[in-house]
């Protein structure tokens, strides 16, 4: 299991590094770390780099997988998940038209109750919107089937049927916070021991300085 996970990441950074989305760009992802019972926002920017408006747009972020170290599960099949303003798992933006050269700012907000589980979730996306008046679509792997990603690796122009193109998978962390006080005491620590080892050294090495006796008149 931890194997799959591993290759799975392996698989999202490299399809993130070189998305094949064509013009349409995804960037300036912000993913926040939440502690149970917070919230907080998950944002990123879609780039329309095209030589003409995308119409119709709608933008589809859906948080569907829960992952640490030693498993891997999906949303359903773990209590209190993360969700978003709607109390839901997934949510759909639309916007009529995203001119050429334009940029859309998405900011999610993302609730974590204290019962949700520490770990890192998995968000996928779908993009479908008309260029010219042809639909497209665009979706994150997270959509594949395993035999849809299995021949997309082992040929990157082999897609999934009705997708047009790949656009980067993103991700969020539900985790309580460090705490500090081990790392003051460390500190501390460190400091008390260096000044008595420095004392003890120049003690062996008679070079520990004497304090000077005020004579009194």
């Amino acid at each position: 299991m931890r194997f799959r996970i591993i290759l799975l990441g392996i698989a999202m950074f490299s399809l993130l590094s070189s998305s094949v989305a064509g013009n349409a760009d995804f960037s300036s992802f912000h993913t926040p770390t939440i502690k149970p019972g917070e919230s907080g926002k998950l944002t990123f920017t879609v780039e329309n780099n095209y030589d003409a408006a995308m119409e119709n747009v709608y933008l589809t972020v859906e948080i569907y997988k829960y992952v640490t170290e030693e498993e891997s599960k999906n949303i359903n099949e773990i209590s209190s998940p993360p969700v978003f303003e709607n109390n839901a798992q997934k949510i759909i933006r639309y916007n009529e038209c995203i001119n050429a050269g334009d940029s859309l700012q998405i900011s999610l907000q993302i609730s974590a109750s204290k019962g949700t589980a520490q770990g890192t979730y998995l968000v996928r996306m779908k993009i479908e919107f008309k260029l010219d008046n042809i639909p497209y679509m665009m979706e994150s792997i997270g959509y594949f089937s395993d035999e849809e990603l299995m021949n997309y690796q082992l040929n990157e122009t082999h897609l999934p049927s009705g997708c047009s193109g790949i656009i980067p998978e993103t991700s969020f962390t539900v985790r309580e916070p460090i705490p500090l006080w081990p790392l003051y005491v460390l500190i501390g620590a460190t400091v008390f021991f260096g000044a008595l080892a420095t004392v003890f050294y120049m003690q062996d090495t008679g070079k520990l300085p004497q304090t000077k006796k005020i004579k009194r008149t």
